[in-house]
């Protein structure tokens, strides 16, 4: 991609966000006329009359600035900020006196007032009030920092409030916090309250010279929370000049000097360039092809080469914490680096572990061969459906990134052993979207089924289980998760006399409002869309694509059989697919419970109905003998678990 594209993409993505913060919180113009409600057009920057009794107080977040320093107290102008409809918004700085004894202040804000009109709708005409903007004219205050205390400007004939507290200096450093509030009475409840409210209200501190200094490295205390501590660490470079109520701080990078700043803006619609995150490289030969085919000694040499690179790693960053430069570590927070270090050294010494299986262990390395066998044959598929599978299908040069071979290695002890002490964990796999998370607890899967197999060809039953908290994601991983199974298959048959001839199947278990719950509602649904009748719940028709070749998939594809009881068969159209007498897919409820298929995805409601459903045991090895039950569970989308998006559970 060139410079030019980018640069052309960069600038439309600017345009979006400047629209979204015109859109949100205004002006159009300077002096725009608009048809509608202020306070209906604008949800943010708003501040509203004050005195409202109904106004909910927000509480404060544990760390946050105005909670450990109660700047956030009831009868503080601050807590205004706080409401459900705030009047007030202010900043926190910290000023280094020794370079400036002055903080100027810039408020903004405009009022709308209503504009008789006559609309025409049709025939009729009708009396209406456009809104009218008028920008406040307000003057730069000066804050004198020599003089502790609260410090009050009335504005605009008292219809708005500048409030300072200065607080006492601390070797040369003066914390101010600035609030602009409105001050004028909650109107009465006949009346307009837009007219009472200030928009795109907003607050510019600056001094003459940089003198505003960077409040985190005021704190040389570490959190008791261990994230907070790690967050302490990894951002200790990144620099806060200030701390907003009920709003978020804006700092141009133009108006930096070293770590100091001259200049702090409101606002009400942050965002924030996040950069790309990068895989780490090893010099290990970590393709899928040579992991899926060289002898054991190889494999294992270059694993082992893997893990030297982790060490080395962990070599150089121990020794960056009190090296000069970017990476030294404060002394305040060398304890929180050494336990990361601690960490990084156990799962150093997990991946030597999981490889030290691989020489230990015939069937394991057996299966750890047959997987990358699997995974190679899975990504080279999925790459050549995405480019719209033109001409034959061949293996592609693909490989391992190292953390997902890492994170492998790292649970091959505990998956192969049953008994291993390390089941207990859960290990969290965070990487950025787009990095290749899916790929390696794939990789995990794979080995997983068919370790199982080789042990015992006749073992059936669930092995793993895929929660997620969001019905579209679940059917979304559901596809890729079936290419996965696809090219299992295609490996069981190509050792058949190792793996067995049952063959490897995939589950959909997600609620009825997505998928049918029994084989009579699936027909009925069907039929429905046979007849291109529309089908809001219970749409049996749940993959649009064929995993293995990417044929387009009808309604004619999905068919309720009897073998040799109903059941409801995907099979491909193109009579050249490997899956043309059917797909290892189950998406029916009844057809997961009876088939038990070795990897199943759900969502976490329907683990809520085990309690009273008792199908739902045969996918916990309560059937057969043959059962070993699940061996591993995968949450995915954990940053989903609670919160408006998901469930607690």
């Amino acid at each position: 991609m060139t410079v030019s594209t980018l640069d052309s993409k960069y600038a439309f993505r600017r345009e979006m966000v400047d629209r979204l913060v015109t859109d949100l919180y205004g002006p159009g113009a300077s002096d725009e006329l608009i048809t509608e409600r202020p306070l209906e057009r604008y949800v943010t920057g708003v501040l509203w009359p004050a005195a409202d009794d109904t106004y909910a107080e927000a509480p404060d977040e544990p760390e946050s600035v105005a909670a450990t320093s109660g700047e956030a107290s009831v009868d503080s102008p601050v807590a205004n900020a706080r409401l459900t409809y705030p009047s007030s918004v202010g900043l926190t700085v910290s000023v280094d006196t020794a370079l400036s004894s002055v903080l100027l202040v810039s408020p903004t804000a405009a009022r709308y007032a209503p504009v008789p009109t006559v609309r025409e709708s049709g025939s009729k005409r009708r009396d209406v009030y456009d809104w009218q903007r008028t920008p406040a004219e307000l003057p730069e205050i000066a804050i004198d920092l020599s003089s502790a205390g609260p410090q009050r400007h009335l504005l605009e004939g008292g219809a708005l409030e500048l409030y300072a507290l200065v607080r006492s200096p601390e070797e040369a450093i003066v914390t101010v916090t600035v609030v602009l509030r409105n001050t004028q009475a909650k109107p009465d409840p006949t009346s307009d309250k837009d007219v009472a409210c200030w928009f795109q209200a907003g607050l510019t501190l600056h001094t003459e010279k940089p003198a505003l200094v960077d409040r985190s490295k005021l704190r040389t205390s570490v959190p008791s929370d261990p994230d907070l501590a790690s967050s302490e660490l990894l951002y200790r470079n990144h620099m806060v000049f200030g701390a907003g109520h009920g709003c978020a701080v804006d700092v141009d990078a133009s108006d930096v000097d070293g770590r100091r700043c001259r200049r702090v803006t409101t606002t009400f619609v942050p965002w924030q360039d996040v950069h790309r995150s990068m895989a780490g490289a090893s010099n290990a030969d970590l393709s899928l092809s040579f992991m899926g085919s060289a002898p054991r000694n190889d494999v294992v040499a270059q694993l082992n080469l893997l893990a030297q690179d982790y060490s080395s790693w962990i070599a150089v960053s121990s020794d960056s914490v009190t090296a000069d430069g970017a990476t030294q570590v404060p002394q305040h927070l060398r304890g929180v680096a050494a336990e990361h270090m601690k960490h990084a050294g156990i799962a150093h010494d997990r991946i030597k572990a999981g490889i030290q299986l691989l020489v230990d262990d015939e069937k394991a390395f057996e299966a750890f061969q047959l997987a990358n066998q699997a995974m190679h044959m899975q990504r080279s598929r999925q790459d050549w459906v995405r480019k719209g599978a033109q001409g034959d299908f061949e293996l592609g040069a693909q490989a391992w990134r190292p953390f997902q071979i890492a994170f492998i290695l790292i649970n091959l002890p505990s998956v192969t052993d049953d008994q291993h002490p390390e089941r207990d964990i859960a290990d969290l796999l965070w990487f950025p979207t787009g990095g290749g998370k899916t790929e390696a607890y794939l990789g995990l899967v794979a080995y997983l089924l068919l370790l199982r197999r080789l042990r015992n060809t006749n073992v059936r039953g669930v092995a793993v289980i895929m929660r997620y908290t969001l019905r579209l994601l679940t059917i979304q991983q559901f596809e890729r998760a079936a290419m996965l199974i696809c090219s299992l298959e295609s490996v069981r048959l190509a050792n058949e006399d190792r793996v067995g001839g049952a063959p490897f199947g995939i589950g959909l278990w997600v609620g009825g409002g997505a998928t049918p719950n029994d084989i009579a509602t699936a027909r009925t649904n069907l039929g429905k869309l046979r007849n291109n009748q529309e089908v809001v719940e219970g749409n049996p028709k749940q993959i649009e694509a064929c995993p293995w070749c990417g044929t387009r998939l009808t309604v004619d594809d999905y068919r309720i059989v009897k073998v040799p009881s109903d059941r409801m068969l995907v099979s491909c159209s193109n009579k050249a697919c490997e899956f043309v007498d059917g797909l290892p897919v189950h998406i029916i409820d009844t057809d997961v419970y009876r088939e038990r298929p070795e990897l199943v995805i759900g969502t976490v409601d329907k683990f809520a109905g085990m309690s009273w459903r008792g199908e739902i045991a045969t996918l916990f090895g309560r059937l057969s003998s043959a059962d070993l039950g699940p061996d591993l569970i995968i949450q995915d989308e954990l940053h989903l678990i609670s919160g408006p998006l998901g469930s607690t559970v």
